[in-house]
């Protein structure tokens, strides 16, 4: 059952530094997600071997588009959660993130003790 968040005090200068690192990842994704999606229209070579190798290549960018998008969304969420003051808050038990956690995975939803369970 997830709990609401609460507010967690963060320096200021703490969640500027975050909210940075946060629109970097936005725009690094934004910048991935696009080069994959010009990869969806290229042209399918005529030759069936690379046609077959193209499709292995197929397999491997989707699932770099599945996991952009997915991270992109947390990114997103997380930005969110800045702006309302939520940001920190564990979804599980609302306690505040450890800093250094924030700093590693900046769009992080649970403490270290949660996301063990």
């Amino acid at each position: 059952m997830k709990l609401a968040y609460t507010m967690v005090s963060l320096p200021n200068h703490v969640c500027a530094e975050l909210e940075q690192m946060l629109v970097a990842l936005r725009t690094d994704l934004d910048e991935r997600l696009a080069r994959i999606k010009s990869h969806y229209r290229r042209t399918v070579p005529p030759d069936r071997f690379e046609q077959a190798g193209e499709r292995n290549n197929d397999d491997v960018v989707i699932a770099l588009d599945v996991h952009s998008d997915k991270e992109l969304r947390r990114v997103e969420q997380a930005l969110a959660r800045l702006r309302h003051g939520s940001y920190g808050a564990c979804e599980c038990c609302t306690r505040p993130i450890e800093l250094a956690r924030l700093y590693a995975i900046p769009f992080v939803e649970r403490c270290a003790d949660c996301a063990d369970d």
